[in-house]
C-alpha cells in the first residue's frame, strides 16, 4: 500500500521491503535492526512496535512500570541514523475497543506521547498512525480481531508513513541522510 502511495504521489520507483516478523516485540526488533539495515541498505527505516510489548509483557508494561518499549525504539532510531538511514517511527495504533479493556488504549495513548517526544529528541520522522485511526472514528471497523488491522486499517498506517516520508523533519533533512 505504501509503495503505491509513493508512486502515485511522488513518481519514480519505490520499494518497500517487509522485514517485520509477526508477533515481535520491540526488544526483538532492536536485536534485528543492525543486521536488517546491513542487508537492505535502505534510505528509510520504518518502525512500528509496541502492540506486542503490551501483549507479552503486561506486568512489565503496566502503568507506572518501566516498560522497555521507548528505550528499544530509541535504539532502533540511533542505529538507523548511525547507518545514514532516516528513521521513521510510528505511533502505536489503538487496539480494538470491542475486544480490549480501556486501560490498554490508555497505555497506548501514554506511550504515544513518549514516542512523539523521543522522535523529536532523536530527529526521527513521525508517522502518526494512532492519530489516523482516531480521526477515522469507529475503531472496531478498522480491525479484523483484537489488535490486527483490516485493509482499511492498513491503508491508514500506509498513509501515515507516506506523510512522514514525504515530509521528513527539518532536523533530519538538514543533518541526516
Amino acid at each position: 500500500m505504501l509503495e503505491l502511495l509513493l508512486a502515485q504521489n511522488l513518481g519514480g520507483r519505490h520499494r518497500v521491503i517487509g522485514d517485520g516478523i509477526t508477533g515481535n516485540k520491540s526488544d526483538q526488533g532492536a536485536d534485528r535492526v543492525e543486521a536488517s539495515l546491513r542487508r537492505s541498505r535502505t534510505a528509510y527505516l520504518l518502525i512500528l512496535y509496541g502492540t506486542n510489548d503490551w501483549n507479552k509483557n503486561k506486568a512489565l508494561c503496566a502503568p507506572g512500570s518501566p516498560c522497555p518499549t521507548i528505550d528499544n525504539l530509541r535504539f532502533m532510531i540511533q542505529v538507523a541514523r548511525a547507518g545514514r538511514t532516516l528513521p521513521v517511527i510510528s505511533t502505536i495504533i489503538p487496539s480494538n475497543p470491542a475486544f480490549n479493556p480501556p486501560e490498554r488504549n490508555e497505555w497506548v495513548a501514554a506511550m504515544n506521547e513518549l514516542i512523539k517526544t523521543m522522535a523529536r529528541q532523536e530527529g526521527a520522522a513521525l508517522a502518526d498512525s494512532y492519530g489516523a485511526f482516531t480521526k477515522a472514528g469507529n475503531l472496531p471497523s478498522l480491525f479484523w480481531d483484537h489488535v490486527h488491522p483490516n485493509d482499511a486499517g492498513y491503508q491508514l498506517i500506509a498513509g501515515a508513513f507516506f506523510l512522514a516520508v514525504a515530509r521528513p523533519p527539518a532536523a533530519a533533512a538538514a543533518g541526516g541522510p
